[in-house]
């Protein structure tokens, strides 16, 4: 269901991201894809060990954590020109961040049709070896974390469940509804509905001020829920399933309006935990 489709049940909203979050796909993922797509889409092979050391800091052990593809595309490539050997094109890339509505693989063809470049269609390659190889893992090496099923079906009971990821849609959705998780879940948002700003912001115009809150496990997610105005509530790498556990403690300060009294406690713990 998309987020004009999406009519409100509750009066509380929680929002979750997927990989890395809910779901134990994120390190998998780039080491398996993401990782494998760059080293071979620009011939890097001789170079495999640092730029996956760098692409990998990136992604998953910093405060760029889970950020969106084609800003960690980007964000690699300029390492990899100024560290590696040169990458010819970089600035039409930046361009394409700095203009898009949304990125994804639809906004990047569209984008290439008007503005040729061999850079944007080796990005464009890059992205759609990477949706290869995703698909292409073993189910059974991507799960969900301890606790997760279990807190979210507790959740549907005072709120609506909306999936919000950068990720690509149909990946996010075939996991959620592998994992039996579908019956839960009131709203997919996903790559092709814009950034994870923009969909929160649609979302939480459906609610009152103080209703909403993001679970996430990236500082996007973060970034996300504070120019909004919502709540966050971190999923710690390293320690995800303690994090699934413990969020029914907070779950309840947030029904009973007094999650304000902890939140800036709770962010700094997640920020130490990426440093």
């Amino acid at each position: 269901m998309t987020i004009e489709e999406f009519t409100p049940k509750h009066k509380f909203l929680i929002c979750i991201d997927s990989d890395g979050c809910a779901v134990d796909s994120m390190t998998i993922k780039h080491k398996k894809a993401f990782g494998r797509a760059l080293i071979e889409t620009w011939h890097l092979e001789d170079y495999k060990d640092k730029v996956m050391a760098e692409w990998e800091r990136i992604n998953l052990y910093s405060m760029t954590r889970g950020i969106n593809r084609f800003l960690g595309l980007n964000m690699a490539l300029n390492y990899i020109n100024q560290n590696i050997k040169p990458i010819d094109g970089l600035a039409d890339l930046t361009k394409f961040i700095e203009t898009a509505k949304s990125y994804s693989n639809n906004a990047l063809e569209e984008y290439i049709k008007s503005n040729p470049s061999k850079l944007l269609e080796e990005c464009l390659s890059w992205s759609n070896l990477t949706n290869k190889y995703i698909k292409e893992l073993p189910e059974s090496s991507i799960n969900l974390f301890k606790n997760v099923k279990d807190q979210i079906k507790r959740m549907t009971d005072n709120s609506d469940i909306a999936v919000v990821s950068s990720a690509n849609y149909d990946a996010v959705y075939n996991e959620w509804k592998r994992l039996g998780l579908m019956d839960y879940v009131s709203v997919f948002c996903t790559q092709n509905e814009g950034t994870k700003e923009k969909c929160l912001e649609r979302l939480s115009k459906r609610y009152p001020q103080g209703n909403v809150i993001m679970v996430g496990d990236g500082p996007g997610d973060l970034d996300a829920a504070k120019s909004n105005r919502i709540y966050f509530y971190p999923i710690l790498a390293g320690s995800e399933d303690k994090s699934w556990k413990k969020i029914n403690s907070y779950l309840d300060l947030f029904y009973t309006s007094q999650l304000d009294y902890c939140q800036e406690k709770i962010i700094d713990s997640f920020k130490d935990n990426l440093r």
